[in-house]
């Protein structure tokens, strides 16, 4: 090129520019739904939880407007690696989040037929998830997602929800049939 040449400038098409700022602005709109969401989601939960009696039910599927088929529940420090076994596919949610490198949070991540459909970050400071099985033992079908509420954990100022399909610790003792019955 010539030192004299300037370069002209490039203009868009103004249907071409019309198709992007749309397609921006649906998923500008997309992103902010999902946060909104999301932070909604945790608000119910901590809310719940907040006001939870001993040994009171937590129903994660009642407090859900979108449909999903599995909850995988992942506590502080998960690795990539370990949110993808669980899950089954690659996900940048390890990434994005931060859970990997955080002890203050719980990643939720609920997927249907093998696609994340929503995720939310439940702080610690709102409770704690009692499950003792990290390797197997983190994900909930849609039917199973109900926690016990326990505020017999570790820190008295946050409770702890036990999953209902496995036994309570013993100071909280009852099988899923036992604490439904009472």
């Amino acid at each position: 090129m010539a030192s004299g040449t300037r370069l002209r400038p490039c203009r868009l098409p103004p249907v071409l520019l019309l198709v992007l700022v749309v397609v921006g602005a649906a998923v500008l709109m997309w992103w902010v739904r999902l946060g909104i969401a999301s932070s909604a989601l945790i608000t119910r939960i901590s809310s719940e939880m907040a006001s939870a009696d001993e040994r009171e039910l937590i129903n994660i599927p009642a407090m859900t407007a979108f449909e999903w088929d599995i909850l995988h529940v992942f506590p502080p420090y998960s690795s990539a690696t370990q949110i993808e076994d669980s899950l089954g596919f690659p996900s940048s949610l390890a990434r994005t989040t931060g859970i990997s490198s955080s002890d203050g949070h719980y990643l939720l991540v609920f997927t249907r037929s093998g696609r994340v459909v929503r995720h939310a970050m439940l702080p610690r400071t709102h409770g704690d998830f009692g499950i003792t099985n990290w390797q197997s033992g983190n994900s909930f079908s849609a039917q199973d997602a109900v926690f016990v509420y326990s505020s017999a954990g570790d820190d008295e100022e946050r409770g702890v929800l036990y999953p209902i399909r496995t036994r309570l610790p013993s100071d909280a003792s009852g099988t899923r049939e036992e604490v439904r019955s009472q």
